[in-house]
C-alpha cells in the first residue's frame, strides 16, 4: 500500500473516531486517495455519509451549510 493511501485511511479513521459523520468531497486527481478512503469507509457501514460535489466551491458551501 502506498503512503498516500495509508495516510488517507488514517485520516478518515481519525475523523470517525472524533465523531465526524458527514464528508463532502470534490473528487480530483490531487485528492483521489482521500476520496477513495472516504467512499470505502461509507461502504463498510462505519456511519460515515459521503456527499460528492463536482465543483470545489459547491462542495465548500455544502459542507458549510451542514
Amino acid at each position: 500500500m502506498n503512503p498516500s493511501t495509508q495516510q488517507a485511511r488514517a485520516m478518515i479513521g481519525a475523523l470517525l473516531k472524533h465523531g465526524v459523520r458527514h464528508v463532502v468531497i470534490a473528487p480530483g486527481s490531487r485528492n483521489s486517495p482521500l476520496s477513495i478512503a472516504a467512499a470505502q469507509a461509507e461502504l463498510m457501514k462505519t456511519g460515515l455519509e459521503v456527499f460528492v460535489r463536482i465543483d470545489e466551491r459547491t462542495a465548500a458551501f455544502t459542507a458549510l451549510g451542514m
